[in-house]
């Protein structure tokens, strides 16, 4: 009888045990699950910031070229174009795809041709 009182009493902590055990694994599981949640959350903020970034200094530098693929985002090529006009209205000029375009005094954009003559678009 005392023998198996105490295979009983092994068995109940080795339940015990092994309960307490699976509730500490989904603990750290959760743990695990929050931090990797944390870390892309601050990746995505580091990428928001960056870009951000990125466009404040095209929009101050009307000298910067910004670079508008046909083969890139639509909603990214929607972006530089109204940054390109945006520069365009604060400062009269702003470079896009490597050529510098330029807005005249009634409004209108122009660009300068290789003989320096004035080319309105």
């Amino acid at each position: 009888m005392r023998l198996t009182l105490g295979l009983i009493i092994i068995l109940v902590v080795i339940y015990i045990s092994i309960k307490h055990w699976k509730v500490l694994l989904n603990i750290k599981s959760i743990r695990i699950f929050q931090n990797v949640i944390k870390s892309r959350l601050e990746k995505r903020f580091l990428i928001e910031k960056l870009h951000n970034n990125y466009y404040n200094e095209l929009l101050l530098s009307p000298e910067l070229n910004i670079k508008i693929n046909s083969s890139g985002n639509y909603d990214e090529q929607i972006e530089k174009t109204n940054l390109h006009r945006a520069r365009l209205a604060k400062f009269g000029q702003s470079k896009m795809n490597g050529v510098t375009f330029f807005k005249g005094p009634k409004g209108g954009i122009y660009i300068y041709t290789k003989n320096g003559k004035k080319r309105y678009l």
